[in-house]
């Protein structure tokens, strides 16, 4: 049984000319798809920074929106300083609290230097008696 020379033709457009079309037309979406960015949600997730503080605390204010965009500087947020004056207020009071103790200390210290040279006089005056 021989092959038709028209179904050669057809057989070599099957073979090599149909597998050809689908690569080129392969390698064209992928050159066109690969230029844009895409997304399904409508976002794009780009030059979009995780913010943190320094000091952990409760955000009283957001001065800042979703996705807005913001400059060097711009305030975003405000925490709530209550208990960061609380903590200073009590360690301003036990700075009171250990200044009053050295000042108490000191006094101590000049009355027993006192003490001293009176306990050393009367050793002295003592010793001359004795004499």
């Amino acid at each position: 049984m021989s092959v038709l020379p028209g179904r050669k033709l057809v057989r070599a457009l099957l073979l090599v000319a149909v597998p050809a079309l689908g690569l080129a037309l392969a390698l064209h979406w992928y050159a066109r798809s690969t230029r844009w960015v895409q997304t399904d949600n409508a976002y794009v997730k780009a030059h979009v920074i995780a913010i943190s503080a320094e000091v952990s605390g409760r955000v009283a204010e957001v001065a800042a929106r979703d996705q807005q965009r913001v400059e060097r500087g711009t305030l975003l947020f405000r925490i709530d300083p209550a208990p960061f004056q609380l903590a200073v207020a009590r360690a301003e009071a036990q700075l009171a609290v250990t200044r009053t103790e050295i000042e108490t200390l000191r006094s101590e210290y000049r009355s027993a230097l006192l003490e001293a040279d009176e306990a050393e006089a009367r050793i002295g005056f003592l010793a001359r008696q004795l004499a």
